[in-house]
């Protein structure tokens, strides 16, 4: 099988789009701090703040998705 097809390969892609976004937030949230720092106006450093988190949120829920087991259909939880 090639490298990065099945499951595992899913997972593995998501974990590091998961850490993308992350870093993305991040990012965002270091250009409206060097904003806020240069005393620009609170429409553009409140914007990016609200980017970053968006990026970070987005990020945080890709990360947890790639920790949840595939569900299949003989794979059901417990009742």
């Amino acid at each position: 099988m090639a490298q990065g097809s099945g499951e595992g390969g899913k997972r593995g892609r998501a974990r590091v789009f998961g850490w993308w976004y992350s870093c993305i937030g991040l990012g965002f949230a270091l250009l409206g701090l060097r904003y806020w720092i240069a005393r620009a106006s609170l429409y553009p450093v409140a914007l990016r703040f609200v980017v970053a988190a968006g990026f970070v949120l987005l990020g945080v829920a890709t990360l947890r998705s790639a920790r949840q087991p595939a569900r299949r259909p003989g794979n059901a939880p417990p009742q």
